[in-house]
């Protein structure tokens, strides 16, 4: 199994090979950042992408 740290460059990488530039943010707690960008409960996971434009 991938350690977290592991997860989240392989998540940016993945993002960046579809034409994204990427700036990674690593919390102990995601949920508030989730809440302020209108993401429901239900619908949130360990790795979460905002994009601008």
């Amino acid at each position: 199994m991938l350690a977290r740290r592991d997860l989240l460059a392989a998540w940016a990488k993945h993002l960046e090979a579809a034409g994204f530039q990427t700036l990674v943010h690593e919390l102990d707690d995601p949920a508030p950042v989730r809440a302020a960008a209108g993401v429901p409960d239900d619908l949130g996971g360990c790795h979460a992408a905002k994009i601008a434009g």
